[in-house]
Formats: C-alpha cells, sequence, structure tokens
C-alpha cells in the first residue's frame, strides 16, 4: 500500500465524505474498510485503494446511479494519475458492483474483488452492538422516508442478503462471519417487523382533552363543593386541592371551561415536549 497515494486519494474524497447528511457512509466507514483490510490480510494495491476510497464518494439516498457517479469520479481521478487501463476496469467495477443488488450477486473470478465486495458488507458481522449502532445510522440517513416504506424497503434489502447462499464469497471471511451476519440481519429484519408504537400526536391527545372537559368539569365541582364543606382537602387551599398552580385556577376561575382547555392542553405540550427530549438524549446516549 502506497501511503502517498492513499494520502492524495483522502484529500480528494474527504470533503464529500465529511458532508453532516452522512451518518454512515462518511470517512469513518472508509478507515474501517482500510482496516478491516488490514486486520484480514487482504493485499491493498492502489487499484484497491481508490475503489475503496471512491466507492461512496457519491452518496444521496434521495436519488439513483450513485455508484455509477462514483465510479465515474474515481475513473477521472486514477487516470490522471497514470493508472493503467486494467486497473482503471477493476476499480470500476468494483464500484458498480458495490450496490449489492442482486440476490445472487453475479460469478466473480476476481479474489480481490470478491474480498472488496465482502469489504463492504463486513458492517454486517460486526458484535450485534456496533451493528445496531450502523442500523440506526442507516435509517438516519434515510430521515425523509416514511417508517412503514423504510420498514418495507429495507426489510426488502436485508431480506436478499438471506436469500444469497452466502453474503461473503471471498477466503478472507470465514464462516464464524457469515454466521453472525445472518444473525445480525435477521436481528434488524425481526425488529422492522415488530408494530410500530405510535405516539400519540399533540392533537390526539388535544381531541382526547375536549372530549373528556365535561366529565372534569364536573368532578371539578365536586371537589370545590367538598373543600368548602370539609370534607375533603383538609389543611390545603383550594387551588392545591385541585391540583392546580394558582396562575392555572386564577385562569379556571376568570375564564371557566375555555381557561380547563388552556390549561389541559398547555399540560399536554409540556408533557410531549419533556417525552421527546428524553428519547432524543437517550438515541444520543446510544449512537
Amino acid at each position: 500500500m502506497s501511503m502517498s497515494f492513499l494520502a492524495a486519494a483522502f484529500a480528494h474524497v474527504a470533503p464529500a465524505y465529511l458532508q453532516s447528511s452522512r451518518h454512515y457512509h462518511n470517512i469513518l466507514h472508509v478507515i474501517a474498510l482500510l482496516d478491516e483490510a488490514v486486520r484480514r490480510g487482504v493485499p491493498l494495491p492502489d487499484k484497491m485503494i481508490v475503489a475503496l476510497v471512491f466507492h461512496d464518494y457519491v452518496y444521496d439516498p434521495r436519488v439513483d446511479r450513485n455508484e455509477y457517479r462514483s465510479a465515474e469520479a474515481a475513473e477521472v481521478w486514477a487516470r490522471a494519475r497514470g493508472m493503467s487501463d486494467a486497473d482503471v476496469r477493476f476499480v470500476w467495477d468494483a464500484i458498480q458492483a458495490s450496490a449489492h443488488m442482486s440476490r445472487d450477486a453475479r460469478p466473480v473470478v476476481d479474489e480481490l474483488l470478491l474480498a472488496f465486495l465482502d469489504l463492504d458488507l463486513s458492517i454486517l458481522a460486526a458484535p450485534q452492538n456496533i451493528y445496531d449502532r450502523y442500523a440506526s445510522q442507516i435509517r438516519r440517513e434515510y430521515h425523509f422516508v416514511p417508517e412503514e416504506t423504510y420498514r418495507e424497503h429495507r426489510g426488502a434489502v436485508l431480506l436478499s442478503f438471506l436469500g444469497r447462499t452466502r453474503i461473503f464469497r471471498s477466503s478472507y471471511f470465514t464462516d464464524e462471519d457469515e454466521e453472525r451476519a445472518r444473525r445480525n440481519v435477521q436481528h434488524e429484519i425481526d425488529r422492522l417487523r415488530t408494530p410500530i408504537e405510535r405516539r400519540p400526536s399533540i392533537m390526539d391527545r388535544a381531541t382526547s382533552v375536549l372530549m373528556s372537559l365535561d366529565l372534569l368539569e364536573t368532578a371539578l365541582d365536586d371537589e370545590v363543593d367538598a373543600w368548602h364543606d370539609g370534607r375533603a382537602g383538609m389543611g390545603l387551599s383550594l387551588h392545591e386541592h385541585l391540583g392546580m398552580t394558582w396562575e392555572e385556577y386564577a385562569l379556571y376561575v376568570e375564564r371557566a371551561r375555555a381557561g380547563l382547555s388552556e390549561i389541559m392542553l398547555a399540560r399536554v405540550s409540556i408533557e410531549l415536549v419533556a417525552a421527546r427530549n428524553k428519547q432524543s438524549v437517550e438515541e444520543a446516549e446510544s449512537v
């Protein structure tokens, strides 16, 4: 592996891989593939470096032909540095094949090309916690896709991997890698098939609150009578007995039902904001 060649390639692609919209397909992904290649003893001639470094150079989940456009950019860069036609053809074939579209990928006799494809899929054989983080990062890259649609299409892609005779086809990946990858993929498929737990929207909650206002008003009237009669709320002010702040009670006294509606909707809003903030913190901590 030529370090100067690698450095030049990285310098060229870095701005693209550092885009904030990339949560998995970023510069860390490329570094991880190079590290994995070294760890497994996969040769890294210049053509392999170009294929690995450029394979996600163009990455926009909203459009097709990312691999084609990445291969074009790699070819231009490689030819400008005097790479042979044969090596450029390897780069082109490797990046195009990284779409991983076919159920049992077409026969490949080039062991280095098989190793390239296996490296690109090596995340599938990662420990489960790392795989789960990868799955979460992919979802973030497709944030614009509705949940049900994402589950359907992501599930189809994952099933296509399980439908292959083997996910990994080079000699650099073991049966243990294959088994772990299949467990991880099946685990994600099972999760995607889990019914969606729909969080109630503010309008859902608002409708529920407004529908129950009659019952709430009646209950409040009863509690006010009980407080005045000394049957409840001993030692508490009226607003404390009713479970309101002083400001809420004043609004209720002034505006009656309309004030009660405002109080309840404000409480629902606060509750939902707190729940969403908690969810954001939990997601950030899991990354």
